[in-house]
């Protein structure tokens, strides 16, 4: 996970093509409260805990989608209905969010949601919107449902390891090879976006350009850091990004066996 750059022209959001589907994994969903049954036979089980009335709201609209199928059509999409969302389905696409790992169980995530029509404008000026706009891709970080703004202390986590249980060293003395903090804040953002595609929305992401105005916008603490601007709605016609052309890496090329 790279550092808080963010590069410029449509590298300034993610790109993300649709890959051929891999053998399929079955998602169980369980009621908190109840004993995880087992997957049937042959098939390999993710049991995904469930809350009750947001799935419902979540189910009206689609079938469970297995775990394979949600990784694998899922794609970055770039324009949106401006109609709401419930709340509740917001709310599980951001619980989902917390579940992730972090090094040390720091924690050091947050997410910010913004559903407020002016608060989302302000804060897709801060992404540079208007480039997209002149591309004809529309105001596609604005005119949404909601925002999902993943922000990250690398504080915390520096925080964390000067306790008794990580070694007590000092924040000033510690050396971070990985900055496991860019990792863990990238985690929290794939599933926020995986979420929303489950939840039988879509989501696109958008780095900010003028991550101090976006800072001052949201209120944030100084120590927090904005990596991105993530859209979820209902999914309206958008323009593909001229990226995707370039295609898949080979999977030969990007997996390798025991050594590189």
């Amino acid at each position: 996970m790279g550092g808080p750059g963010v590069g410029v022209g449509l590298m300034r959001s993610v790109d993300s093509g649709v890959m051929p589907q891999p053998p399929r994994i079955a998602v169980t969903t369980t009621p908190a409260a109840t004993a995880v049954s087992a997957p049937p036979s042959g098939e390999r089980g993710i049991m995904v805990p469930q809350t009750s009335r947001a799935d419902h709201v979540c189910k009206s609209r689609r079938s469970p989608m297995e775990f394979s199928e949600l990784v694998m059509k899922r794609r970055t999409v770039r324009r949106f209905e401006e109609a709401p969302v419930e709340r509740e389905v917001l709310e599980k696409i951001a619980r989902l969010g917390q579940h992730v790992p972090s090094a040390g169980f720091s924690q050091g995530q947050r997410l910010v949601i913004v559903t407020d029509r002016d608060q989302r404008r302000r804060v897709a000026e801060t992404c540079g919107e208007s480039f997209y706009a002149d591309l004809d891709m529309g105001n596609w970080i604005s005119e949404c449902a909601a925002q999902f703004i993943p922000c990250v202390s690398e504080a915390v986590y520096r925080r964390r390891y000067a306790e008794a249980d990580k070694g007590s060293t000092p924040v000033a003395e510690q050396d971070w090879p990985t900055p496991y903090w860019w990792i863990d804040i990238g985690k929290t953002s794939m599933v926020v976006m995986l979420a929303a595609h489950d939840a039988g929305l879509t989501a696109g992401f958008a780095g900010p350009q003028d991550v101090p105005a976006l800072k001052a916008i949201l209120g944030l603490p100084d120590e927090f850091h904005p990596v991105g601007v993530i859209p979820v709605g209902r999914p309206l016609p958008d323009v593909r990004s001229p990226s995707l052309k370039r295609g898949w890496v080979p999977f030969e090329e990007f997996a390798r066996w025991d050594r590189w």
